[in-house]
């Protein structure tokens, strides 16, 4: 008995968790998203885009064919960018920090890029994450205790 409880619980909460996430189309994205998928991801296509509730706003979730995953907020300004181990562009950072990159770590490859409320979060596919200030200037090289 206690099983089908659990169970019927279970499915409960995942029909909720799957209402709660609504797949959208592209044209339902704001400008600001749309043009910074056209314009950083223009060779990718779009495999699924859902629009998931957080507190009181929403955020979208993009998924690309390369299983590139990109996280936008409300307003459709990019939040992350996660390449699954797939290097991803990272063109839309400050000029001082793709600089950087380029000339400390060329020879790498970005697979995450992250927008923290003060530091721009990258990661690089030998697993070093960089810290840079959100204006671009770098900070350090992070580590996460």
């Amino acid at each position: 008995m206690k099983d089908k409880i659990i169970i019927a619980c279970l499915l409960f909460m995942s029909s909720f968790f799957m209402n709660a996430q609504g797949k959208v189309q592209v044209r339902t994205l704001p400008k600001e998203g749309t043009e910074f998928l056209a314009t950083h991801f223009k060779d990718q296509k779009i495999k699924s885009i859902f629009k998931v509730p957080v507190d009181k706003k929403h955020k979208y979730e993009v998924t690309l064919e390369n299983g590139t995953e990109i996280e936008l907020t409300d307003r459709g300004r990019w939040q992350e960018v996660e390449g699954n181990n797939n290097p991803v562009p990272y063109s839309y950072l400050k000029p001082a920090t793709v600089t950087y990159i380029k000339t400390n770590y060329g020879n790498r490859k970005v697979v995450e890029v992250e927008n923290g409320p003060r530091f721009i979060f990258v990661k690089l596919d030998d697993g070093v994450k960089l810290q840079f200030e959100a204006e671009g200037k770098f900070n350090r090289i992070y580590t996460e205790d």
